[in-house]
Formats: C-alpha cells, sequence, structure tokens
C-alpha cells in the first residue's frame, strides 16, 4: 500500500484523503468504525480550506492543533510533488517539516493528500451550555481548566456576541459519572442559566479574523472585539485561541493590525484579510530549497 495515496485503516486509526475531501464525507466513513476526525468547525468545508484557514476547533481542548492531528501530506510547489511526514505518529527525528507546513500553509504551497490520525468516538457525549456575565463565565473557564475533571472535557468554546455570552463545553465519561459532573457544573455555574444545547454559530473560515495569543488575552479580546466591533465570536480558552467576525472597518483593520504587532512579544499573531500578507523571507528562502531539492533528485 502507498502510505501517501487515498487510504482508511480503522485498525491504525489512520487515513489518507485527497485536501478536496470535506469533513464530514471522512467522518460519515469513519463513524462506521466507531472513529472520527475530531477538529472540525464547519463539516462542509473541505480539509484544505480547513488547514489553511484555522489552527484550532473546539475539541482541540483534547486533541490538540490541527499540525498535531496530520501525519503526512502530499503537497506540490510550482509542478513539482513532495510527500512529507509519514502515517506514524512520531515520524521525524529531526526538524518536524510536515508539523511546520501544517501549522502555517504557505502561500506557494498546494496540497493533494492529506494523512489524518482518527480518534476513538465515545459512546456518550454529552453537551452544555452556560449563559452568564463575562465576569462568571471567565471564573468558569478558571476552575474548569484546573479541575480534576479537565481529562474528561473534549471542547470548551466561549461563543460571544452583542446579545449573549455562552460558554458551551462538552464531555464524555460513563453514565453513571453524569450525574456527579452535572452536580460540579451547577456548583461551577452559580446563577448562570445552563441547558444542554450544542454549540451553534455563523461564522465562516475564510471571513474571519483569526488570533493567536496566550489563553487570558485570547478571552480579553474576544470580549472586547465584540464589545468594539460588534459581530461574533468564539473563543478556545483551553488553547488561546479565537476567531472573529464582523463588518469590515478602517478602524477595524486599523485594531487588528495594532493587535498584530503587540502580540509578536507573546509570540502570537492576527491572520485576517484585513492584515496584508506577504511572503516573507523565510517562504521564499523555503520555496528556493525545496525547488532546489526536487531539482537535484531528478
Amino acid at each position: 500500500m502507498n502510505t501517501f495515496e487515498p487510504y482508511y485503516d480503522p485498525l491504525d486509526m489512520t487515513t489518507c484523503v485527497t485536501a478536496t475531501s470535506t469533513l464530514a464525507e471522512i467522518n460519515a466513513k469513519a463513524s462506521k468504525d466507531k472513529l472520527y476526525y475530531p477538529l472540525v468547525l464547519n463539516p462542509a468545508e473541505s480539509i484544505d480550506a480547513q488547514i489553511r484557514a484555522i489552527q484550532y476547533c473546539p475539541e482541540s481542548y483534547r486533541y490538540g492543533s490541527l499540525s498535531d492531528n496530520i501525519l503526512g501530506m502530499t503537497i506540490r510547489v510550482n509542478d513539482n510533488e513532495f510527500r512529507i511526514g509519514s502515517r506514524v505518529v512520531k515520524n521525524a527525528t529531526g526538524y518536524d517539516l510536515n508539523r511546520f507546513i501544517a501549522s502555517k500553509v504557505p502561500n506557494f504551497v498546494s496540497i493533494k493528500n492529506v494523512i489524518l490520525r482518527l480518534r476513538p468516538q465515545f459512546d456518550k457525549i454529552e453537551s452544555r451550555k452556560i449563559r452568564g456575565t463575562k465576569e462568571a463565565l471567565i471564573r468558569i473557564i478558571k476552575e474548569l481548566n484546573r479541575s480534576s475533571w479537565s481529562h474528561v472535557i473534549n471542547a470548551l468554546t466561549l461563543h460571544i456576541t452583542t446579545e449573549s455570552n455562552v460558554l458551551y463545553m462538552s464531555f464524555s465519561c460513563e453514565e453513571r459519572s453524569i450525574e456527579l459532573y452535572d452536580e460540579m457544573i451547577i456548583e461551577l455555574a452559580g446563577d448562570c442559566e445552563i441547558s444542554s444545547d450544542e454549540l451553534k454559530h455563523s461564522l465562516s473560515l475564510s471571513d474571519s479574523s483569526k488570533i493567536k495569543a496566550t489563553i487570558s488575552e485570547s478571552i480579553k479580546q474576544a470580549f472586547e472585539l465584540t464589545e468594539k466591533f460588534a459581530g461574533e465570536a468564539l473563543c478556545f480558552p483551553g488553547n488561546g485561541y479565537l476567531l472573529h467576525q464582523a463588518d469590515a472597518s478602517d478602524e477595524l483593520k486599523s485594531y487588528l493590525n495594532s493587535l498584530n504587532t503587540d502580540l509578536a512579544s507573546m509570540s502570537g499573531h492576527v491572520d485576517s484579510s484585513m492584515i496584508v500578507h506577504q511572503e516573507s523571507e523565510w517562504e521564499i528562502e523555503m520555496r528556493e530549497k525545496l525547488e532546489q531539492h526536487w531539482m537535484d533528485l531528478v
């Protein structure tokens, strides 16, 4: 079997798919074996679109970034094709080029095939929604992140609009533990409203600004962006990542550019259509070296 051609191996819990495959298609096939690819923000989007657009999803709380779950890729640079990574989790003894490219796909790279790490699909996954004030939800997030229950949390997502502040969570545990877990949530929530609704949002991958920062800074910016510019924000407080979507304006553009500069000191960044991206020195050097490597091979 060619590792870099499309395949599906439920025993190995890996699959190689074309970059145009949608997350819905991937999980429809994997679900028959009680498996799934958990890092999904929009099931109708292709895996290529998601890799290029975002680094984290709600279930990154448990499973990490997208690049942690992409084991290998077939990429093209101009007319040259390269295979990076493999179908095993630990596949690099030196510099991990696959993870580097998966975390920030350069403009000059096109993706042909992707090897994904699948995960067990739990029989019992519960969802809870907590609606409350800014102060109350920040307090709850702090308690959950340091709680002994954090190991059962699949997703922890702060959804903020001009109308409401909501904390969504999903967790996996045995049936007999659900009541105990709910007791803990009720105690933490205090006067906040609790329901069993699943996460619903209207953000698009292409139109959202993506911000990587510390956990505390990402939560702070999620509230500030919606307070100043309205729109909608999704924050993943286990990973220090947020998406914000609002009507474009000169004020928002100025704010994001200033924020991008400020975040550089903490190794953060802003990825937005309102920030003009120019091919950086490292991208130019990488493209030239990959092209030279191909010429050396042939």
